[in-house]
């Protein structure tokens, strides 16, 4: 049995507290343990009887995660990380607007137009909240990324894994990647697989720094799963400096502009594909996308947070997108870097360009 059969098409993983990140328990995701679960479409790719071990322990890994108490975010705030104080459920922010815009039409002596505002705020609350919505929301996030790409694997790929937050669990004092962090770590593991069976010379680029504080990277947290899985760490880059996903595309170029490379694909959530390869394509890159997992809705009749919360995550990239044109119309942004012809691997518009990285692993 290969991967594609111990993964299946379809992973129902038990929710506990939110989908993408790290925060405080309770709250906005306390109720997210209700069951409804998360739908990870994970694409199939064998990699072999040998693989199934290592599959298997990632795995349990994930499992454990799952089932530990552990602190869960809200939502992702800082260019798409994660921080274990950073919440932002902005649902609720919304019915929030709503309640106050009634009150204050209503102490404004204007009834009619207050009962107006109110039901209509109750009906897109109703609407974000029972998944018909949210599923149209985080579908137009995620679209053309439903199939998984075909990657043509030619020599010296570089398969890139985006950081998603770490949490130091509780008890035990230790630091694990967060929950659907692994979903990456997967993918990231069969692609290498599947490159090393089609080519030569293969590499896998983990970018994350330690944005949280807490004392570790999650480029050197992530490689060291990746390479309990059986890659060599020799086959392992680490971008340990970025805090953002803004600072994952930056600092990578950065990286690949100095290290001779194939073809690049981009290992991330399908509701951050979008936006990564925004930023990705800015500083010159053109990874092929690969997206980790896919996320959908659950239908019910009454809201659920679950619903809200991709509804949250959905509407944080969208706004992460609208700032990046934002910020480049006010010249806030770093200046575009052309791709690199074709055939080249080099970027040498971005050897000039000082930027701050750890010593080359």
């Amino acid at each position: 049995m290969g991967a594609a059969g111990l993964l299946m098409q379809f992973i129902a993983l038990p929710a506990r507290g939110a989908a993408f990140g790290s925060g405080r328990s309770g709250g906005f995701g306390g109720s997210f343990a209700s069951g409804h679960g998360v739908m990870l479409q994970v694409a199939g790719e064998g990699i072999g009887d040998a693989g199934r071990r290592r599959v298997n322990r990632l795995w349990s890994h994930a499992r454990t995660a799952f089932t530990r108490r552990s602190r869960y975010a809200t939502a992702i705030c800082d260019h798409g990380r994660v921080h274990p104080r950073t919440t932002c459920p902005m649902s609720l922010l919304l019915l929030a607007v709503g309640v106050l815009l009634t009150a204050l039409l209503f102490r404004l002596r204007r009834p009619r137009a207050a009962r107006c505002v109110g039901v209509v705020w109750c009906v897109l609350f109703w609407l974000l909240g029972n998944g018909l919505l949210a599923g149209r929301i985080v579908d137009a996030t995620q679209a053309g990324q439903r199939a998984p790409a075909r990657v043509v694997w030619q020599p010296g790929a570089v398969i890139i894994v985006l950081g998603m937050g770490m949490q130091r669990l509780p008890h035990e004092g230790g630091i694990e990647p967060q929950s659907l962090a692994y979903s990456r770590i997967l993918r990231a593991v069969q692609l290498f697989d599947a490159c090393k069976a089609a080519t030569q010379g293969c590499k896998v680029l983990v970018s994350g720094g330690d944005p949280a504080g807490l004392g570790n990277s999650e480029a050197e947290l992530y490689a060291s799963l990746i390479e309990e899985a059986g890659v060599p760490a020799a086959d392992v880059w680490k971008e340990e400096a970025s805090r953002n996903t803004w600072e994952n595309a930056k600092f990578t170029a950065r990286l690949l502009s100095s290290r001779p490379h194939g073809p690049l694909v981009l290992v991330t959530s399908g509701l951050h594909m979008r936006r990564s390869l925004l930023y990705f394509r800015h500083f010159g890159l053109q990874p092929t996308p690969e997206r980790s997992d896919y996320t959908t809705p659950f239908a019910s009749w009454l809201p659920n947070s679950y619903n809200l919360l991709i509804s949250d995550l959905a509407a944080v990239e969208w706004l992460g997108i609208a700032r990046y044109h934002w910020y480049n119309w006010l010249g806030r942004n770093d200046p575009p870097i052309e791709p690199a012809p074709e055939g080249s691997s080099a970027h040498p518009l971005l050897r000039d360009r000082p930027v701050t990285l750890p010593p080359a692993q």
